[in-house]
C-alpha cells in the first residue's frame, strides 16, 4: 500500500483534535514498582556470557589453529555447493556464532 500524505495529513489533524489524556493516578508509578529486581537476571547474564565464552574459548585452544580455519572454509564451500557439511565444521561455527550471539545479546541489554 502506498502512502498518501493527503490522508495521511487528514488523519493526523481528525486524532490531533480528537486527542483526550486519560488520567494516570499514579498507575505507571505502581506497575514499574511492582515489577521484579534487574539484578538477578543482569547476573545470571554474566554468568552465562562468561560460561559461554570459556567453553567455546576452550574448544577453540583443545583444536589446532587450522582446523578452525579449515571448518568455517569446509561449511562455506558446501553451503555453496549444496552439500551437506562435515558435522565438526558445524559444531565449530555453530560455537561461534552462540559466543558471538552471547556477547551481543549481553551487550544490547546491559545498556
Amino acid at each position: 500500500m502506498k502512502p498518501n500524505k493527503k490522508y495521511d495529513d487528514g488523519l493526523a489533524r481528525l486524532f490531533l483534535a480528537h486527542k483526550t489524556d486519560i488520567p494516570d493516578n499514579g498507575f505507571s508509578q505502581r506497575v514499574m514498582e511492582t515489577l521484579p529486581d534487574r539484578s538477578f537476571s543482569s547476573l545470571l547474564r554474566h554468568v552465562l556470557v562468561a560460561l559461554g565464552a570459556i567453553a567455546v574459548l576452550a574448544w577453540l585452544l583443545f583444536i589446532d589453529n587450522g582446523f578452525i580455519i579449515g571448518a568455517i572454509a569446509d561449511l562455506i564451500v558446501a553451503v555453496c555447493t549444496l552439500s551437506v557439511p562435515s558435522p565438526m565444521s558445524m559444531i565449530t561455527y555453530l560455537g561461534l556464532v552462540l559466543l558471538l550471539g552471547t556477547v551481543g545479546f549481553t551487550v544490547y541489554y546491559e545498556s
